[in-house]
């Protein structure tokens, strides 16, 4: 039986044969894992291991005998397959690629966005936000556009050059794979006393037949100003300091799925683009069955309606 472990096929009767003839860390060199890494593999395979000590005693002529390869029962044949699915899911949800794509697969998105160093020939939506955001008169530390439809960014003006490269670059990737992108227009909303406020747009991606909301937000950190007042003393101030630490976002992804792209000390959000094109799918999915499921409760209400009546 062949399981596909993350990133490497195993062989069982191959794997049991090397790891009785060699050591676990001689033989995971062979592919290119560590020996914990095999070792777990092994397990999740039935594959049996050598006890401690095996190969000092082997050395001495007092090997014990080892046991037999076990045979997979078609159960377990199923928990494996499901096992490894599971896990490209759970890499997926941390940003670590998936298994690599076929190549007649038409539906898997490519991972190689490139941002540029300059904004050159920008994206519509981009070049609409540039103007809405750059505009005089604001001395927010953040810029952001409320009251006009805009892109979803909110970043310091030391942050929008970089911002705005990595929304041209995400943009046209997914139009690339053929997703549609809109940013809505606000609204006004009431609230239980009757004042009025003004609700931002949202950029969106129709991935399937769901819309998937998404931005790019930069990290601050408190930090606390004295300012003087009339009386010779201070007040203290908790005010809001960027970070120059961008996140890429998703606002309405189902509980339990990742929803967030951030810079990290590996890693910055332009290395994760791919990986964020790739996971939309996986947003999709179930949106796409809990309208559908909703959908089916609608249609038993109303069927148990028409029963009521036609008593």
């Amino acid at each position: 039986m062949t399981s596909v472990d993350e990133r490497t096929e195993y062989d069982r009767e191959r794997l049991y044969e090397e790891v009785w003839a060699e050591p676990v860390r001689t033989a995971a060199l062979r592919y290119g894992v560590s020996d914990v890494a095999l070792a777990k593999a092994c397990r999740r395979l039935k594959v049996p291991l050598p006890g401690v000590g095996y190969w000092a005693k082997k050395k001495a002529g007092r090997a014990p005998e080892r046991p037999s390869l076990p045979e997979l029962s078609a159960e377990d044949q199923a928990k494996l397959l499901w096992a490894s699915w599971a896990r490209n899911q759970q890499r997926a949800q941390q940003g670590r690629p998936m298994v690599a794509p076929k190549k007649d697969d038409e539906h898997e998105p490519r991972s190689d966005i490139q941002v540029a160093e300059r904004l050159k020939q920008p994206h519509g939506l981009v070049k609409e936000a540039r103007e809405l955001l750059r505009s005089p008169g604001s001395r927010q530390a953040y810029v952001s556009c409320k009251d006009k439809p805009c892109l979803d960014i909110y970043v310091s003006r030391s942050s929008l050059t970089r911002a705005l490269l990595i929304m041209d670059a995400l943009l046209k990737g997914l139009e690339q794979q053929g997703y549609r992108i809109e940013v809505t227009k606000p609204h006004e909303s009431y609230a239980y006393y009757g004042e009025a406020r003004t609700v931002p747009g949202v950029t969106r991606v129709l991935v399937g037949e769901d819309w998937i909301q998404f931005g790019l937000s930069e990290y601050y950190k408190s930090a606390e100003v004295h300012q003087p007042n009339s009386w010779g003393g201070y007040s203290i101030q908790r005010v809001a300091k960027p970070t120059g630490d961008l996140s890429l976002f998703v606002t309405n992804a189902p509980s339990g799925f990742r929803t967030t792209w951030n810079d990290g000390k590996k890693q910055r959000v332009e290395d994760c683009l791919g990986a964020f094109v790739a996971y939309l799918p996986l947003i999709a999915a179930p949106l796409a069955s809990r309208w559908a499921n909703l959908s089916d409760r609608n249609a038993t209400l109303d069927s148990c309606q028409e029963r009521v009546q036609q008593r």
